[in-house]
């Protein structure tokens, strides 16, 4: 037998300033799809959420323009009433004349006197009207309710007779501009790529890593035991093999679901294109109204002024001017209402066919 002997010593041990520190890059190289089918989905999400606020900004201004031309309308009635309480004044006063001179009773001043109360009553309506228009304008606006807003009314002027359906209607209607339609789309396409993405949980996956470390420290009797690098490279590779059908069903799952996207895209167009030519009779349907308003008012100015005039001259009676009043009074207000739903059919319809 040998034997060494080893002298007695104190052996110290020095862990002060001993580190560790590394770096490692991890690179896929194939994921089963997934990756470009997150970016995809993506950039269908971004282009959605802009689409999104096209259809809120198309919605917002379908209301600015709703209680826009509510206001003007009734703007142009107050004027109509004024005008009408006017034309009821003055008969009154030539009525009044002529009972003072004896040549009409008091019964038809009182018959007067009804007319211009109901005419100041409308004028009273027509003011308040005007009020709550212009206060619902400005909330649609985000202005003060006391707001005092001018507002352009040469829409309502003698040019009116120009407004025409071919100005604003156009050869063919398709669904393709508006932005809920190309939501939908977005919507089957993503349900699409949700496919591949969720296929690609359960194909291989393979991807490669690099790290590189250094360690320094832990001193034995002096002597330092740790000062080295190391550089590291690996691949690694995942192949599902058997999951218990988890896989077929989750990718059935999801072509389900974009099955029912792309029938729900089908439907709701087949609603949108009828919703096209709903906007598309309204505007033709409103600019008849509007010519058939100006004929009707303008027999009803004639009629008014052949009733004054015999009237004056002793040959109508007062019956029938009234009567004529009337009817001048609700031809005006008919052809203000018909421009104003006029308007915003075209502005309904641009909405409908996406051109707003």
């Amino acid at each position: 037998n040998q034997y060494a002997v080893i002298p007695p010593m104190t052996l110290s041990v020095d862990l002060a300033n001993t580190f560790t520190a590394g770096v490692s890059v991890t690179q896929p190289v194939f994921m089963g799809g997934k990756i470009i089918s997150g970016y995809r989905m993506a950039d269908i999400g971004t282009d959605m959420a802009e689409l999104n606020s096209q259809l809120k900004a198309d919605e917002t201004v379908v209301s600015v323009d709703e209680a826009y031309w509510l206001y003007v309308k009734t703007c142009r009635l107050l004027e109509t009433a004024g005008s009408f309480s006017g034309t009821v004044d003055s008969l009154y006063t030539f009525v009044s004349n002529a009972v003072d001179a004896g040549m009409a009773t008091s019964t038809d001043l009182l018959k007067v006197r009804v007319q211009r109360d109901n005419a100041a009553l409308s004028l009273a309506r027509a003011r308040n009207g005007k009020r709550l228009a212009m206060m619902n304008l400005c909330h649609i606006l985000g202005l003060p309710l006391t707001t005092e807003i001018e507002v352009d009314q040469s829409g309502f002027g003698p040019d009116s007779a120009s407004l025409s359906p071919q100005s604003v209607l156009m050869d063919e209607d398709s669904v393709a501009a508006r932005a809920d339609y190309r939501l939908l789309e977005m919507q089957a396409e993503l349900k699409r790529r949700n496919v591949d993405f969720v296929r690609s949980d359960f194909l291989p996956q393979l991807g490669v890593m690099a790290s590189y470390g250094y360690s320094y420290g832990l001193k034995l009797m002096g002597e330092t035991l740790l000062n080295q690098a190391g550089f590291t490279v690996m691949a690694t590779l995942k192949v599902p093999i058997f999951a218990w059908g988890e896989g077929w069903l989750k990718v059935q799952s999801a072509k389900k679901e974009h099955e029912m996207a792309v029938t729900e895209l089908e439907q709701l167009s087949g609603l949108m294109e009828l919703e096209i030519a709903q906007a598309r009779y309204a505007v033709s349907e409103a600019a008849l109204r509007v010519s058939m308003a100006e004929t009707s008012l303008e027999s009803a100015e004639t009629n008014l002024k052949v009733c004054r005039d015999q009237y004056e001259l002793g040959m109508e009676t007062l019956v029938n001017v009234l009567e004529a009043q009337t009817q001048w009074s609700q031809c005006s207000s008919g052809l203000v209402e018909a421009v104003a739903d006029y308007k915003l059919a075209c502005t309904k319809y641009l909405k409908a066919t996406g051109n707003l």
